[in-house]
C-alpha cells in the first residue's frame, strides 16, 4: 500500500525491508520488484525510479560480496565468508565484522535501513544421539569437521558406517555451505596374490576384516602363516586407520567334563570340534553347543565339501 504523497519506490523499499526482517529474504527479487513498480506506476505517478541494483563490494584477495535486491545482507555476507573459508582464506570475526559494516554502509547510502540482524560467526553445533556434539567452526570445511568427529567416534568404539556419514553431512550442509559434499567413505581394498580381494568398508575394524579373511582362507584349505597375516595387516593399515592389532591367539573354551578345547587361528572350527568331540566321546548336542559358543568368538562359516575326484 502506497500512502498519499509517498513515493512508490520508497514505499516498495520499505515493504521489502519489512519482508526481509520477517524472514522473507529473496521473496521479492529484482524481477518481482520491477513488476510491482510497473503495476503501481500505471495507477499513480512515479517520479523516482526504483533502484534495484545489488550492493557489491570488492574484498581484497577474497572476491566480491554481492547482496541482490530483496535479499538479507547478513545471510549474503555469511555465505560469502563461508565460501571464502572453504576456498582456504583466513576468516576471522574481525574480518567478518569489517565486511558486514561495509555492506551495511553501502546499503544505507540508498536510504535503506538495510541491515536488520548482526553477523553470526559462532560454530555450528549438532547433538548426535548416543555419540556427542559435532562442532563445525565457522571457517572449517564441514566435511573435514564431520570426518574428524566420526573418526573420534570410532576411536571411542561407536559403530559407524557410510550411511551415518551421509546422513550427518546432509544435515550439516542444510545449515552450512559445503564445498565438499560428502565424507570420503571409499572402501579400502587389497588384492592378495593367490588368495583374493580383501575389502574394508568405511567404519569396519580392519583387524576383524583381516581375521575373517584369514579364516575364510583356512576354510578354503590355504595355510596363512603369522608372518603372512601380519604383512596383510600392515599393508591394510598403510591405507586406512587401524585401531586394533591383529589377534591370532589360540581360542580356548572349557567344556564341562571333557577339558579345554584349543582352536588355533588357522584351523577350521568344525574340524577342531569334531576332533575334540571324538576324542572325548561328546554327543552331537554337546558339540553343537560348543560350536555355537565358539562361533561367538571366532569367524565361522559353512564347511566347503571337498571336490569329488
Amino acid at each position: 500500500q502506497v500512502k498519499y504523497g509517498e513515493e512508490p519506490a520508497i514505499a516498495l523499499h520499505s515493504f521489502v525491508d519489512l519482508v526481509i526482517r520477517q524472514g522473507g529474504s529473496g521473496m521479492i527479487d529484482t524481477a518481482a520488484a520491477n513488476q510491482i513498480m510497473t503495476e503501481t506506476c500505471s495507477q499513480v505517478t512515479c517520479f523516482v525510479p526504483l533502484d534495484a541494483r545489488p550492493v557489491s563490494i570488492e574484498i581484497q584477495e577474497m572476491g566480491t560480496v554481492v547482496v541482490p535486491f530483496g535479499f538479507d545482507p547478513t545471510s549474503c555476507v555469511q555465505d560469502f565468508l563461508l565460501r571464502a573459508a572453504a576456498a582456504g582464506h583466513e576468516v576471522t570475526k574481525e574480518i567478518g565484522d569489517q565486511i558486514m559494516s561495509a555492506v551495511c554502509a553501502a546499503g544505507q547510502t540508498k536510504g535503506l535501513t538495510y541491515c536488520h540482524r548482526p553477523l553470526d560467526m559462532h560454530p555450528f553445533t549438532l547433538q548426535v544421539d548416543g555419540i556427542g556434539t559435532l562442532v563445525v567452526p565457522f571457517s572449517m570445511e564441514p566435511a573435514q569437521a564431520v570426518t574428524q568427529f566420526l573418526s573420534e567416534a570410532m576411536d571411542a568404539g561407536h559403530a559407524i558406517d557410510s550411511n551415518h556419514a551421509k546422513m550427518l553431512m546432509e544435515h550439516v550442509c542444510q545449515s552450512r555451505v559445503c564445498t565438499v559434499q560428502a565424507v570420503d567413505t571409499t572402501p579400502t581394498t587389497l588384492n592378495i596374490s593367490e588368495m583374493g580381494m580383501i575389502t574394508v568398508n568405511y567404519g569396519e575394524d580392519p583387524a576383524q576384516v583381516v581375521r575373517r579373511f584369514i579364516s575364510h582362507a583356512t576354510y578354503l584349505g590355504q595355510n596363512v602363516t603369522p608372518q603372512q597375516a601380519q604383512m596383510i595387516m600392515d599393508n591394510i593399515c598403510s591405507r586406512t586407520k587401524c585401531r586394533q592389532s591383529l589377534d591370532l591367539a589360540t581360542t580356548s573354551i572349557e567344556v564341562q567334563g571333557a577339558g579345554i578345547l584349543h582352536v588355533p587361528y588357522n584351523m577350521v572350527p568344525q574340524v577342531a570340534i569334531r576332533n575334540f568331540g571324538n576324542e572325548h566321546r561328546l554327543s552331537v548336542y554337546v558339540m553343537q553347543q560348543v560350536m555355537d559358543q565358539l562361533c561367538t568368538m571366532v569367524p565361522c562359516e559353512a564347511e566347503i565339501k571337498p571336490k569329488e575326484p
